[in-house]
């Protein structure tokens, strides 16, 4: 996740540092890579262009995270860890960008709210909203 954020918000956050601003949470609880995990995000990153697009992203596809463990000369069993952890990393990923849509949604209906409030409010005639009608009064 961290990664994911980072490819999102990194640019703000180290031109804030330049600045001298306070880096924020997130930023500071980066993960310690261990011995071997570049190598999986490295195949992630890599992976992550074979998935199919549509309205939103699909998964890796296991076929080619397999056919990549083999290309890197990985016995099968090492191929299938190669693929469980590929696997939770893009669940990961497709919760993350759930959660931004579903907030970039909210953002955009209570803007939309605001404009109609706004517009009503500018109209000749002023209305009311009553379970679930709107009624003009003083045309």
């Amino acid at each position: 996740m961290w990664e994911l954020r980072f490819r999102r918000d990194g640019w703000s956050v180290e031109t804030g540092l330049v600045k001298g601003r306070e880096p924020p949470d997130w930023y500071l609880e980066e993960p310690e890579l261990l011995e071997g995990d570049e190598l999986f995000l490295r195949a992630y990153w890599t992976l992550d262009s074979e998935r199919s697009m549509g309205f939103s992203a699909g998964r890796i596809p296991w076929s080619k995270a397999i056919d990549y463990g083999v290309r890197l000369g990985l016995v099968p069993r090492m191929c299938d860890a190669l693929w469980r952890i590929i696997s939770t990393m893009d669940d990961g990923r497709i919760g993350f960008e759930m959660k931004q849509s579903e907030k970039q949604s909210s953002r955009a209906r209570r803007r939309a709210r605001a404009e109609a409030r706004a517009g009503a409010r500018k109209g000749k005639a002023s209305t009311r909203r009553r379970s679930g009608k709107v009624r003009d009064y003083g045309r």
